[in-house]
């Protein structure tokens, strides 16, 4: 069968099940269609995650070509490929510190709902406490602050409320292993990359938009025609109804600001968002019935 028929083919029933499952009744004579949408929603996370990993592959084959072969760009290439493995494992090895935490604390919780289940068995009451003391020796808590802490609840543990207090162990345990994990070179790895790099570069980014902002204003505002004398207007009134100096120069300039704000700017942004959810209806029946894919309806 023709891979391009397929491609269409899947693309319609996919579109047809989620437009069938969004308007048609939750059940229909003991039928319910969307019974199995939470199956084809992880479906489709899977079809996500695949497409994410292509797009690592499709990197590493464009930039690893550019370093293999010294073509022009090699070295920002070069700085990509290793600064996305580096950042890979800083996070694995973040992650793998997070999930082991869980996991101590975990055994804390197994206890506390086995406990509640517990109501009138003394034996079994015994070994719980036992089991949970044990615990308690095995975290080796080795700070004072958490010491104290656990020696209070230790202390206060009986036969009669350990659920309450083996999830108060658990909550000093938790967070004991996570100050603890604060002070580790994989945590403040992790920080130093994406608080003091990525967050940075990003706002350095979005810093550089102002230049482009301030120069299409410029393009933007120069009196040509009654439209841009219109909008240079607008911003003038909006710019003294926001700053001191406004009020300053007349008391009534905040209110024209707020009807400007208000009404006509209100009124264009509505007539703007209908526009682009309709374009968006358009563009959404377009890729449902493969209109839009150009290139599966070229030759090859």
């Amino acid at each position: 069968m023709n891979r391009k028929f397929l491609i269409k083919l899947f693309t319609f029933v996919g579109g047809i099940y989620f437009f069938l499952e969004f308007f048609l009744p939750k059940e229909i004579n003991g039928y319910e269609f969307g019974a199995y949408n939470d199956e084809i929603s992880r479906g489709l996370i899977v079809i996500g995650s695949m497409a994410a990993g292509l797009g690592i592959i499709n990197i590493l084959f464009i930039h690893g070509g550019k370093i293999l072969f010294k073509k022009s760009g090699w070295s920002n290439s070069l700085a990509l490929i290793i600064g996305l493995f580096f950042m890979f494992g800083v996070t694995i090895a973040d992650w793998v510190q997070s999930e082991k935490i869980t996991s101590s604390v975990k055994q804390y919780y197994v206890l506390s709902d086995f406990s509640k289940k517990i109501s009138s068995d003394q034996k079994s009451k015994d070994l719980l406490l036992a089991e949970t003391k044990k615990l308690i020796n095995k975290s080796r808590l080795d700070t004072s602050k958490y010491k104290e802490q656990q020696a209070k609840v230790v202390g206060s543990v009986s036969t009669k409320k350990y659920s309450q207090e083996i999830e108060a162990l658990a909550t000093i345990h938790r967070d004991f292993l996570t100050e603890k994990s604060k002070k580790s070179l994989t945590t403040n790895l992790y920080n130093f990359l994406y608080d003091g790099l990525f967050v940075a570069l990003g706002s350095a980014m979005f810093a550089l938009l102002a230049f482009y902002v301030a120069s299409a204003a410029y393009r933007a505002f120069r009196i040509k025609t009654l439209e841009s004398g219109l909008m240079m207007t607008a911003a003038l009134l909006v710019m003294l109804g926001q700053i001191p100096f406004g009020i300053w120069v007349w008391e009534g300039f905040p209110d024209v600001r707020l009807w400007l704000l208000e009404v006509p700017n209100s009124a264009a942004f509505r007539a703007i968002t209908i526009g682009s959810g309709v374009a968006g209806l358009i563009m959404a029946f377009r890729m449902w019935l493969s209109i839009e894919s150009e290139t599966f309806n070229e030759d090859e």
